[in-house]
């Protein structure tokens, strides 16, 4: 459904800029020293969430850690506020549908969301490669 349905649920629209010294930190946290590199991480990470109240935290994915069940690198941050990092579990779905989310989080799994962001990456691509 993701990208197919604009009435259907969204994926917040909300992002943040990592400074330079959460980026670092965020490479530091690799669980295999080398595995990343500083290209891995997402420095302007986009809310990967439902679209949720404004007093809920934000959170966007900044680096997947290496090996299996590391989960990954998430920045939380609250509208205005600066971000700071976590290393969360990865969500391992419902059975049917699949998540790139965290374990636990708000909402619906990131499969069930429409993503604005996602639909326009998407018809650029199309209109790319099939003009």
């Amino acid at each position: 459904m993701t990208g197919l349905d604009p009435g259907g649920a969204r994926v917040c629209d909300g992002g943040v800029r990592l400074p330079a010294g959460l980026v670092a930190a965020a490479l530091a946290m690799e669980t295999v020293p080398g595995a990343a590199c500083l290209a891995d991480v997402e420095e302007t990470p986009a809310c990967l969430i439902q679209e949720h109240a404004p007093d809920t935290p934000h959170y966007g994915l900044v680096l997947d850690l290496d090996g299996i069940l590391s989960g990954a690198v998430w920045a939380v941050w609250s509208p205005g506020g600066a971000p700071h990092l976590v290393v969360l579990p990865d969500c391992p779905g419902d059975g049917e549908q699949s998540c790139s989310g965290f374990a636990a989080h708000p909402g619906l799994h990131t499969s069930a969301l429409w993503d604005l962001r996602q639909a326009h990456a998407r018809a650029v691509f199309a209109a790319a490669t099939h003009p």
